[in-house]
């Protein structure tokens, strides 16, 4: 996959998220990719990877709540809320 660095991170924010990155699936990685460094549209991506709009926008989501929950813990801030329970249940840790 190739990243270019957005011009709005610091060196270490940009390190962390290539970290975040490498905890997601292929999958995850490439409609990440299309959808914020090519700047493609939800249809387009899902034409590209040949499913269906809202299977591509799940996909998304999934990977955008990983990445989320990675980078408040590597801030050491508290994971709450929705993406606290969806990281649960899809890990096998919810109480």
């Amino acid at each position: 996959m190739l990243l270019k660095k957005p011009s709005s991170l610091s060196h270490e924010q940009f390190a962390q998220l290539g970290e975040a990155l490498a905890y997601l699936s292929e999958m995850q990685k490439i409609v990440i990719e299309m959808r914020f460094w090519q700047d493609m549209s939800i249809q387009e991506i899902a034409n590209r990877i040949r499913l269906n709009w809202q299977s591509t926008d799940d996909l998304i989501q999934s990977a955008i709540n990983h990445l989320r929950v990675r980078l408040l813990q590597y801030a050491g801030l508290p994971v709450t809320g929705k993406s606290a329970k969806i990281y649960q249940l899809k890990n096998g840790l919810a109480a």
